[in-house]
């Protein structure tokens, strides 16, 4: 392993160990925003661009770290900048921790992704090679963890700039009902309220929209050809 990787596993492990001895995972929940939502605003208009640095930042890290926060954190967005602000923060950094995720897979460990995650590996090669950024656009539609997806995409030969593109698009609107949920933040008491099997099916079936619109495109296309060539062999 050469310094950079070893470099960027010391980050990793740090940041993760962190994590766990800090016990920030009891910190960031839906009920310490609720319990503290006062003194949050209260900072967030004291300290305005600094409140936005800091959240961008431990959004990026956190969830290129593949840990479990992303939902609350854009709750937390929503209750202390508002829906537009939020929305935002939320939407930027989220693309840019994919990005980052994205590319640490691509060209520092490619092979340990190859080996560990080989079975999502395949399912999204054969996913881009049918669909192509469709298939991108029907996973961010759907509850497929977020790291995972940003790991497997890595390896395949999907140019960044569109993986950024569809991944910013496909997150939009489910980030759009948690930060939006986050502004009435105390009227929630759980985070099945706000995702319910209708909505979650809901965006299945959007992300599908792309994919059967292809599908049928294709038919289209070879009944138009087929009628053609039978039009052209009769004359």
């Amino acid at each position: 392993m050469d310094a950079r990787k070893l470099l960027v596993v010391a980050a990793i492990v740090a940041a993760v160990g962190a994590f766990v001895v800090l016990n920030v995972g009891e910190h960031v929940s839906l009920q310490s925003i609720q319990a503290h939502r006062g003194n949050l605003l209260s900072f967030y208009a004291a300290n305005r661009a600094g409140t936005a640095l800091v959240f961008a930042m431990a959004f990026i890290v956190l969830t290129a770290l593949a840990l479990p926060v992303a939902g609350i954190l854009s709750i937390a967005a929503g209750a202390v900048f508002g829906l537009p602000a939020g929305l935002m923060m939320v939407v930027v950094s989220a693309n840019l921790s994919a990005v980052l995720t994205f590319m640490l897979s691509r060209y520092l460990f490619r092979d340990w992704v190859l080996e560990n995650i080989r079975m999502y590996v395949r399912i999204t090669s054969m996913g881009l090679h049918h669909d192509g950024v469709y298939f991108l656009f029907l996973l961010r539609m759907t509850p497929v963890p977020f790291a995972i997806v940003n790991l497997a995409m890595g390896v395949t030969d999907i140019r960044t700039s569109v993986f950024a593109i569809v991944t910013l698009v496909g997150t939009i609107p489910a980030f759009a009902i948690l930060v939006n949920a986050g502004t009435r933040v105390a009227e929630i008491g759980s985070m099945s309220d706000i995702f319910s099997t209708r909505i979650v099916i809901s965006f299945a079936l959007i992300g599908a929209l792309p994919l059967l619109a292809r599908l049928c495109y294709g038919r289209l296309k070879r009944a138009a050809v087929q009628e053609l060539s039978g039009y052209n062999t009769i004359s």
